[in-house]
């Protein structure tokens, strides 16, 4: 058994081989979350029950109303309309993708961009749906090549980048490679004395309390593991209970773990793989439902409120100018809708006016559920000097480098590698507190700031090269509502999705933190098969649903007897 280093930044459990436990993984992954698909998959049943006692519904007889047009709300958009439902997308901004979003420098050239939002996308079993929608978007844009979605391998990880902590320098004074600091560990001043320093190492020692529960069945271990719902990672570390012995004093081993490894303050967070990227921007995989959905898409149009009027949800809207006046006191119309999906983050959806009798759990779920912060830094410079063995020596192609200072992580392009363009670097990328200590200062500060720090590790090629930039603060963004992606707190999985996940009336909630996978794309395609089941069986269309979400279908989110197998 061990921890995953998630590439968001955190450690996330990883289930047991199948040497380990004596069955397939991707089995355990799906028994794993399977406690609480079965809860989520009878609050869905009770729905389409109660729902169903008003009879058959034709599709071409409905109205569905969906707030938002990122991942979530597209996919629901393009499946609803592929069944013959009548849909309108509200959405605030002018543009679709929501926090998929690529900034573009120079559009004329192939490699003049960065991903401001979600830039990757694991190749495994959970996350194969994603691939699945990518293929029915490109089948059904087969002739028009501009809406083509092309995948290129991304490289997460180069023992040739850069390791820069506490000022420590290689023996012969230049900046360590990633490789020379894993191979000399005891030089990265953290004083952490006779301890082998190898990150799995120290979770595989943790782990071990775990893995004899386990060993005598996953029952036993995911029963276990519930107990510590509530523990944050730093609360585990640091107070770890009885029988429970690390190989150092326990606030020396978290300091290093989440220092080093992870995003400063991700730790007081939730205890409880190739990789690909779209070529030209993550951008492109929300523009390609665009052919399907445009013609339904309200853009520059702010929900209010949403009411219930008998059968129906009224949804209340201002024509805007821009998302940062999304809250006008006048203009406003109201249409009504025989369903609503609302999308949006949770930040967006507190400062509607809502329903009277909206459960207290789905209140406390959009009050509650934590948000981590996020910032992103490009800088653009006019060569790709960290390709260039006379100006970056050795050279870094892909992956990243890490540091403690302000910027954290240097994320080099796996795209374009060899251009004569200029280079795009995304010199910061940071999360939670590291995040949190950008947020004050102005994008051209924040800018400058991040540039001195890269000059420390590459040295004056970076200055002397630098042309422009562009700084990205998620939880600054009006569409986010106050945070970049949901990261629950302890004890909030467990207790919020089911609440989270519960239709009320006709209304629906989706997006990525409504989902196991949240913080990931798959998470708002998950939920978005999710909605549309509850409403399509819910109208009598279960065969409908079945035929039009083939495509996306497998084993490991939509909670219905479609989506599983044995």
């Amino acid at each position: 058994m061990s921890f995953e280093h998630a590439s968001h930044g955190s450690f996330r459990l990883g289930l047991p081989s199948r040497d380990e436990a004596g069955v397939s993984l991707d089995n355990l992954r799906s028994q794993y979350y399977q406690p609480l698909r079965q809860t989520i998959q009878d609050i869905q049943k009770d729905y389409v029950d109660q729902i169903s006692n008003q009879g058959p519904r034709q599709p071409g007889d409905m109205h569905v109303g969906v707030i938002g047009a990122g991942m979530a709300g597209l996919l629901s958009a393009y499946i609803l309309k592929k069944a013959g439902f009548k849909v309108t997308v509200f959405e605030v901004d002018d543009r679709v993708g929501g926090r998929v979003h690529t900034h573009y420098f120079d559009k004329s050239k192939n490699w003049q961009y960065g991903d401001l939002g979600a830039m990757r996308l694991p190749c495994t079993t959970e996350h194969q749906r994603v691939f699945n929608v990518i293929d029915e978007l490109n089948k059904v844009n087969k002739e028009n090549e501009d809406r083509k979605i092309e995948l290129i391998d991304y490289i997460l990880e180069n023992d040739d980048g850069r390791t820069f902590f506490n000022n420590t320098k290689a023996k012969d004074k230049t900046i360590m490679t990633n490789k020379y600091a894993k191979d000399h560990p005891f030089e990265l001043g953290f004083h952490l004395g006779p301890l082998p320093l190898d990150i799995q190492t120290i979770w595989d020692s943790i782990l071990q309390y775990f893995l004899p529960h386990f060993q005598q069945s996953f029952r036993n271990g995911l029963q276990f593991l519930m107990q510590f719902d509530t523990y944050s990672v730093r609360e585990f570390i640091v107070h770890p209970p009885p029988l429970l012995k690390l190989p150092l004093e326990n606030v020396k081993v978290e300091q290093f773990m989440e220092g080093y490894t992870s995003a400063t303050g991700l730790f007081r967070l939730g205890i409880v793989d190739t990789i690909l990227e779209v070529k030209g921007g993550m951008q492109r995989l929300a523009e390609a439902f665009l052919p399907s959905v445009e013609d339904s898409i309200k853009y520059k149009h702010s929900v209010q409120k949403l009411e219930i009027s008998g059968k129906q949800v009224g949804i209340t809207y201002a024509k805007v100018e821009d998302n940062k006046n999304q809250f006008p006191s006048l203009g406003h119309e109201t249409d009504f809708f025989d369903h609503v999906i609302v999308t949006c983050p949770l930040g967006v959806v507190r400062h509607w006016d809502l329903p009277d009798d909206l459960s207290l759990g789905k209140r406390t779920a959009i009050r509650s559920l934590n948000y981590d912060n996020s910032v992103k830094v490009f800088l653009r410079f006019t060569t790709r000097f960290w390709e260039d063995p006379k100006k970056t020596d050795p050279p870094i192609y892909g992956g990243q480098s890490t540091t403690d200072l302000s910027i954290r992580k240097i994320v080099y392009p796996s795209y374009g590698m060899h251009s004569d363009e200029p280079g795009v670097l995304l010199v910061s990328y940071t999360w939670a507190n590291d995040a949190a200590k950008f947020g004050a200062n102005s994008h051209k500060d924040v800018a400058e700031l991040a540039l001195r720090d890269v000059v420390k590790i590459h040295g004056e090629v970076a200055r002397t090269e630098y042309l422009d930039y562009v700084v990205h603060y998620w939880s600054t963004d009006p569409i986010t509502g106050g945070g970049t992606f949901a990261y629950f707190e302890p004890g909030q999985f467990s207790s919020m999705l089911p609440d989270l996940k519960r239709p009320e009336h006709n209304i629906h909630f989706a997006g990525e933190h409504t989902d196991f996978h949240h913080a990931w794309i798959v998470g708002a395609f998950n939920s978005a098969l999710h909605a549309t089941e509850s409403i399509m069986k819910g109208a009598g269309l279960g065969g409908l649903f079945a035929d039009v979400a083939k495509p996306f279908i497998n084993e490991y989110s939509v909670s219905s007897d479609v989506d599983q197998t044995e």
